[in-house]
């Protein structure tokens, strides 16, 4: 079978417009996914508020989810949940336990993405993500490591 160079590139553009089409359709279920761990991970740290200890044990659940949702944010577009759930995820990496205070901060980084899904606020969120972002890293600094860092 031979193909023209015009016919080559169509059977690529329908591929590519393929492929568009299907991340589109991932990306509403990405919301939702997104919106139930969002809500998983308010019920988590409603759990570790109650839960005095807050050994590493205790920690793992939220980290996997907020972790989960950093690393998905960005596939489809929600670079500024990507940020705010990294600012999240570096507070309880390899911690084997978490303060009153820096759970306070967990908590504003959730409620601030489950803001930003909620208005579809995709990209960056122009200077006012990066604002927030930076504010959100400036109230977690306290709580972070000197290898920690603002995406």
């Amino acid at each position: 079978m031979n193909f023209s160079p015009n016919e080559g590139s169509n059977i690529e553009q329908s591929r590519f417009a393929e492929a568009e089409a299907k991340i589109r359709a991932l990306a509403g279920a990405y919301v939702q996914q997104a919106g139930d761990d969002i809500n998983q991970c308010i019920a988590e740290a409603r759990h570790l508020r109650a839960n005095r200890s807050r050994n590493a044990e205790d920690l793992r659940p939220l980290y996997s989810i907020l972790h989960n949702v950093k690393g998905m944010g960005g596939m489809f577009d929600y670079h500024l949940i990507t940020s705010i759930a990294a600012i999240a995820c570096n507070i309880l990496r390899e911690r084997d336990a978490v303060s009153d205070e820096a759970l306070i901060i967990l908590e504003k980084c959730i409620l601030t993405m489950q803001t930003v899904l909620q208005r579809q606020i995709t990209g960056t969120g122009g200077e006012t993500g990066k604002k927030l972002v930076e504010k959100l890293f400036l109230l977690a600094t306290p709580y972070l490591r000197d290898d920690d860092y603002c995406e």
